[in-house]
């Protein structure tokens, strides 16, 4: 999907960008894995589907879980946490998150090659 190009980083980073309090700050991203377009049943767009390993850092643990409600309220995201531990030396909280980035793409044209025939009898 990548090599493709029908994966936007721009598109995943401005999304995680507008769902991001002011409390939190993305230490790592990592792609863990790739599913292929699938055709929306409406026929409109495809879905690319990425499964992300994601580290974040909160001024608190609530920064964090405000931050998880926004991703799922966004409809782009479904995140769970795997992890947390103290920062040491802060008051902060480090969270490790599996999450499911869901990113929509126009539909392809149906050009001629893409048609079937239907036989009638």
């Amino acid at each position: 999907m990548i090599a493709r190009r029908s994966f936007s980083w721009s598109q995943l980073l401005d999304d995680i960008e507008r769902n991001l309090p002011g409390g939190v700050r993305v230490l790592r991203v990592a792609v863990a894995q790739i599913q292929p377009n699938e055709r929306d049943a409406a026929g409109g767009e495809n879905e690319s589907a990425a499964t992300l390993d994601m580290t974040v850092i909160g001024k608190s643990g609530s920064d964090v879980t405000t931050m998880i409600n926004k991703f799922h309220e966004s409809r782009r995201f479904r995140v769970s946490p795997i992890s947390q531990k103290p920062v040491e030396g802060t008051d902060e909280i480090e969270f490790i998150l599996k999450v499911e980035y869901l990113a929509s793409t126009p539909a392809p044209r149906a050009g001629l090659g893409n048609q079937v025939a239907e036989k009638k009898q």
